[in-house]
């Protein structure tokens, strides 16, 4: 997952995120949102992540949850609309969340 625009947040910010939005990884459950390359946040832009629920439809919406937050607090470090994230996400495929 990526935007130039992430590239304004630190990894605490993303830590933030997930933990006030409880989708990160729930070893109870086994599910969750695993991350990866945090470190790539404040430079690059950039987070690895495997979201992983009880169906691909869960996994799904877990991704998506993420995204749109994350766009939305993306977009404020930034000083713009969140709309400008979202939509630039929907002209690119390879920002959808890719299915096994």
């Amino acid at each position: 997952m990526d935007a130039p625009e992430y590239a304004a947040l630190t990894p605490d910010d993303l830590l933030d995120v997930v933990e006030e939005r409880h989708i990160g990884w729930d070893a109870e459950r086994e599910s969750g949102i695993a991350l990866h390359m945090v470190s790539a946040l404040a430079v690059a832009g950039r987070i690895g992540l495997t979201a992983i629920g009880d169906t691909p439809l869960e996994a799904s919406a877990l991704y998506g949850e993420l995204k749109q937050t994350l766009d939305g607090v993306a977009a404020k470090a930034a000083g713009i609309s969140p709309s400008v994230l979202q939509s630039a996400a929907r002209s690119d495929p390879a920002a959808a969340p890719r299915r096994a």
